[in-house]
């Protein structure tokens, strides 16, 4: 495996990369793949995990995400009165904010 290195865009150091033995170009993750460390652009037919999910299952990761962002022991609802940014962005998904937990529960279990 080879590594390189380039000036930083600051000039007060160096960036080191991986150089990917399957195309030549500089990355900064290279993955394990048939017994090689290569990066994903090399591995033919690679995706993310998240990418073989179907859209329902990321519907529903949503919908739990947005729930559990709006209902966080430490979520500020209010300052002086007035409606935090962060909880107007997770109101923002109203479908979240009207699930209960059985809800929830009943979604993923299908």
């Amino acid at each position: 495996m080879q590594i390189t290195s380039v000036p930083t865009n600051l000039g007060i150091g160096q960036r080191w990369y991986f150089i990917c033995i399957q195309t030549g170009k500089r990355y900064s993750k290279l993955y394990p793949a048939n017994g090689y460390f290569q990066h994903r652009e090399g591995i033919p037919g690679a995706m993310y995990r998240s990418q073989a999910r179907s859209h329902y299952s990321r519907s529903v990761d949503k919908v739990w995400d947005a729930h559990d962002r709006l209902y966080r022991p430490y979520m500020k609802w209010h300052y002086r009165g007035k409606p935090t940014p962060r909880y107007l962005r997770a109101l923002a998904s109203r479908r979240a904010a009207t699930l209960s937990m059985p809800e929830i529960r009943q979604m993923l279990s299908k």
